[in-house]
């Protein structure tokens, strides 16, 4: 008895292998303020495959980077944001990098918009943002970040830090300054996320960037070269080398006792 051949079905969508976009950077570094976010971002300025940057300006304050040869765009709101994306989709290869500098601002600048908008209830108070005002720019803010990481340029961006104390736990969480769902699922939109502090020994101030989640605070890290759990005074050259390039750098004594420290 013959058996009716049946037609299996072609692949379906696109199959690649994985890291097949690992050429693009994705990076979120996040602290209190001053102590180099800004600075960091824009080292991407010294690695010939980061550069040349549009630097989007949320935080509007640039006098850290001004010996940088970066070009810089002021952001005071969602729809400028929409705007540079469209741009460097559009215009692909005319920057490498984007750097969004302060998703934290970008926050509240969002809400600000939503409280002005008409759609909003009459009896709600036009200067004290609702529950459903904050959802509105947890879920456009999410929508921009996720626009960017699919851009064909290298992604980096900084926020603020929040420190938040379970009161039935007790456990210390330390997170981007975000909303409260945000800060727990933003990292899932980059490969790499740190917590940049800054620790003074014997007069010297180092920089510490936390790649790896200990101690309470958010990191990660899920790139092929892995770097070390903590970079002392991190670089984005050390960064792109060892995330991309795998060439890791060398980890310098007692950093581990500098973070287990504080």
């Amino acid at each position: 008895m013959a058996v009716a051949k049946v037609k299996l079905p072609s692949k379906p969508l696109e199959v690649v292998k994985p890291n097949y976009n690992l050429k693009y950077l994705r990076f979120l570094v996040y602290g209190e303020t001053g102590v180099g976010k800004t600075v960091l971002c824009a080292s991407a300025a010294d690695v010939p495959q980061l550069s040349p940057i549009l630097f989007c300006d949320a935080d509007l304050g640039t006098m850290s980077i001004s010996d940088r040869d970066i070009d810089v765009v002021p952001i005071r709101g969602m729809d400028d944001l929409i705007n540079v994306n469209r741009y460097v989709r559009g215009h692909e290869g005319e920057y490498q990098t984007v750097i969004v500098d302060g998703l934290t601002s970008l926050y509240y600048q969002m809400i600000r918009q939503r409280l002005r908008e008409p759609d909003r209830t009459k009896n709600e108070d036009p200067y004290v943002p609702s529950q459903r005002d904050y959802l509105h720019g947890t879920f456009r803010l999410r929508v921009i970040i996720q626009a960017f990481k699919t851009a064909p340029v290298n992604f980096l961006a900084t926020a603020l830090v929040d420190v938040r104390q379970d009161e039935f736990t007790d456990i210390r969480r330390v997170r981007p300054a975000l909303s409260n769902k945000l800060a727990q699922e933003v990292g899932a939109e980059f490969d790499v996320v740190g917590h940049l502090s800054v620790r003074a020994q014997m007069q010297t101030l180092t920089r510490i960037l936390q790649l790896e989640p200990y101690g309470g605070r958010g990191a990660k890290n899920r790139s092929v070269y892995k770097l070390p759990a903590v970079l002392q005074n991190p670089t984005m050259t050390t960064i792109y080398n060892g995330c991309i390039l795998g060439i890791l750098p060398e980890l310098e004594k007692g950093v581990e006792s500098l973070i287990s420290a504080k």
